[in-house]
């Protein structure tokens, strides 16, 4: 049964994962898909002492590279976003599934926090749980 509201595209980008915490993890990354409430990542390069700190209902910043032919300088979509679940995909690959509950767009590299997500961000996303 599809218990999804939103439709996924398939769309695949370039994406950097950061952790929670001072001493966060940080994994380069592809979307598979992506929606409105969530996205399907695959690690570039996944490592067993990594994989630990993907523990579903943690959450993670997820920055998703966003295409560019324009000079102006590179955006992203920045999220912070629950692991809902990791599992392994045809070759051994690792995918990790997250629920958006913050987005914004800005400037690719560009650090932010979830206190940087205010109510009047004109930019800002919230979605019920």
């Amino acid at each position: 049964m599809n218990r999804r509201t939103n439709d996924r595209e398939s769309v695949q980008l370039n994406c950097r994962l950061t952790g929670p915490g001072k001493n966060s993890k940080k994994l380069q990354g592809k979307t598979v898909n992506i929606s409105r409430h969530g996205l399907l990542t695959v690690l570039v390069e996944p490592s067993t002492p990594t994989l630990d700190f993907l523990q579903p209902g943690k959450m993670w910043t997820v920055e998703v590279q966003l295409p560019s032919d324009h000079p102006f300088e590179p955006k992203c979509m920045h999220c912070q976003a629950t692991v809902m679940r990791v599992s392994s995909g045809n070759g051994g690959d690792v995918r990790v599934a997250f629920k958006i509950n913050y987005m914004k767009f800005q400037s690719y590299g560009a650090s932010a926090s979830l206190k940087d997500f205010a109510a009047t961000d004109l930019a800002l996303v919230r979605h019920p749980n």
